[in-house]
């Protein structure tokens, strides 16, 4: 686990992930557990993160990477 400085989001529609990222997703709780929803997603899921990598993407798949919004106090 390790912290994460504040990002600034800008919302695209339909844009294709570019070359060189992995799509990370966010969740609300570090449980990766929730309804699905009628979208298909967990109620807990909340974006996909394109986060820079020199890796390819199935080496971060492999490892459950994944972010999270919950605050551990």
């Amino acid at each position: 686990v390790s912290t994460q400085s504040t990002w600034g989001l800008q919302p695209t529609v339909e844009r294709a992930r570019p070359p060189g990222v992995y799509g990370c997703p966010c969740y609300k709780t570090l449980r990766r557990a929730g309804t699905l929803s009628t979208t298909g997603h967990s109620t807990n899921f909340i974006l996909m993160v394109d986060l820079p990598t020199n890796l390819p993407e199935t080496h971060w798949i492999a490892r459950g990477v994944a972010c999270f919004s919950e605050v551990i106090q």
